[in-house]
């Protein structure tokens, strides 16, 4: 679309570094258009109005640049258009050019606008203690549809999908304090991940069991709120956890299935269904409590739900009272929160 060959090696440099004297440039030095294009820039990304005005500068054509003008426009982004033909739909910055390809931009003004990949970050949901040199992970492949029915993958996702067993996969460890035990091994835990927000508590879970196959001194049975939309596919580790409970480390495991039910059940009407329990083991000074999954309403609304039915609900504390306890239990590192987009 840009007029380069994919075997074309490219010279990045910094366009004006006296200007810009300590702006490093964010791109390899020496590298292939192919390379540039396929680790390098975002191009499945969804591009903003900025890029729309970008390409409209840079065509010849009337109608393509009438148009590009427009989505281009707050006028478009106020009548919803700009949401119909580019947000709604994920049109990538590929399927742009490739639906204005007249428009002819350089290169040079091409890395000004397109973002560059980023690296993604899974929790891992393996113990060292259990697993020894290995990192196990829970990944939801995403693939969706759009409104008028394309189908839209996740990069990263399905990027691993499609590697054969063995394949090297380029990674780092990143430790997380927020997710971390508390040094004391009988402290209880009160646990919420909904989806693959179990990932990494499932990992502290393992460790705790082997804390207790060692014959260490934990007694404490501990509280796991697990959510999923179907019981038959997406039980996560369903089957672990249901052993967990079986063998004490979970007390009243009760997950809660969301599309099998007549009404939606999420893991925010089992905490209310728990409420005086819960409302005692977050009392205990040394109960710890973990929230894990995707960020959006649920974080809000289980804290709500803890405030309300756990709080408010036992008639225990009026509701500022009951939201201080929170606040008192942030600000001692006792509650911890682990969200993504």
């Amino acid at each position: 679309m840009v007029g380069i060959a994919p075997d074309t090696v490219l010279r990045i440099e910094v366009a004006n570094p006296e200007a810009n004297p300590n702006m490093a440039p964010d791109l390899p030095s020496l590298v292939t258009a192919r390379d540039l294009a396929e680790l390098y820039l975002a191009l499945h990304g969804v591009p903003r109005r900025s890029f729309f005005e970008l390409l409209m500068k840079f065509c010849d054509d009337e109608e393509h640049k009438e148009r590009l003008e427009y989505f281009g426009s707050a006028e478009a982004s106020e009548c919803g258009d700009f949401q119909v033909y580019c947000s709604k739909e994920r049109r990538s910055y590929v399927e742009v050019m490739s639906d204005f390809n007249l428009a002819r931009p350089p290169l040079e003004h091409l890395l000004d606008v397109i973002p560059r990949l980023q690296p993604r970050q899974f929790s891992i949901a393996s113990s060292p203690s259990r697993h020894p040199g290995v990192i196990q992970l829970c990944i939801a492949i995403v693939s969706f549809q759009t409104p008028t029915k394309r189908t839209r993958e996740g990069c990263c996702t399905n990027w691993l999908k499609s590697l054969p067993q063995g394949a090297t996969v380029p990674l780092w460890v990143r430790r997380n304090p927020a997710m971390r035990l508390p040094a004391n091994p009988e402290a209880p835990l009160i646990m919420v991940g909904p989806g693959t927000g179990v990932a990494p508590l499932r990992a502290m879970l393992h460790e705790r069991q082997m804390a207790l196959a060692a014959g260490g001194a934990q007694t404490t049975t501990h509280r796991l709120f697990f959510g999923c939309r179907k019981r038959s596919c997406d039980y996560l580790y369903g089957d672990e956890f249901e052993a967990m409970a079986a063998q004490g480390l979970l007390k009243d495991f009760d997950p809660a299935f969301s599309r099998d039910e007549d009404q939606k059940v999420y893991v925010q009407h089992k905490i209310r269904k728990h409420a005086q329990t819960l409302w005692q083991e977050l009392s205990d000074p040394q109960c710890h409590f973990y929230l894990c999954g995707a960020a959006g309403q649920m974080p809000r609304e289980v804290r709500e739900e803890l405030i309300d039915a756990v709080c408010v609900g036992v008639g225990e504390m009026q509701e500022d009272e009951a939201n201080a306890l929170l606040t008192k239990m942030e600000k001692e590192k006792r509650f911890h929160v682990e969200t993504w987009s």
